[in-house]
C-alpha cells in the first residue's frame, strides 16, 4: 500500500506539465493537505535532479490557486565561492558543534 507522498509523487510524474491542484490530488489521492504533502515530499522523496515547482494562477476574484509541476533541476555551475562555502560547511560539520570560544577542547 503506498502512502500519500508517494501517491501524489507518482501522480506529479503522470501528470507532467499539467501539474497537480489540490482539487485533484481530492479526486485522485484523498489528500486534503496538498501543500503539506508537497513540503514532505520536496524534503525527503525527490532525486537530486528533481525539484517541485508551484505554477499557480490568481482566479479574476483574486484568490491564489495551487498548481505543482514536477522538473528536472537545471543544472548549476558552482562558482569559486560556492565551492569555498562547501568546504567550510563540510569543515565545521566535522568539528564540534560549539564555537571555538566555548569550545571545552580548544581551551585545554
Amino acid at each position: 500500500m503506498k502512502t500519500q507522498n508517494e501517491a501524489i509523487l507518482e501522480l506529479l510524474r503522470q501528470q507532467g506539465e499539467a501539474g497537480v491542484t489540490p482539487a485533484l490530488a481530492l479526486s485522485e489521492v484523498s489528500c486534503m493537505r496538498l501543500a503539506a504533502r508537497i513540503d514532505e515530499i520536496r524534503a525527503r522523496h525527490l532525486r537530486a535532479d528533481e525539484e517541485i515547482v508551484n505554477v499557480g494562477w490568481r482566479t479574476p476574484t483574486g484568490r491564489h490557486v495551487a498548481r505543482y509541476v514536477l522538473r528536472q533541476r537545471e543544472p548549476v555551475e558552482l562558482s569559486i565561492w560556492d565551492e569555498v562555502l562547501a568546504l567550510v560547511r563540510a569543515e565545521v560539520a566535522a568539528e564540534s558543534p560549539w564555537c571555538g570560544t566555548c569550545n571545552p577542547k580548544a581551551t585545554s
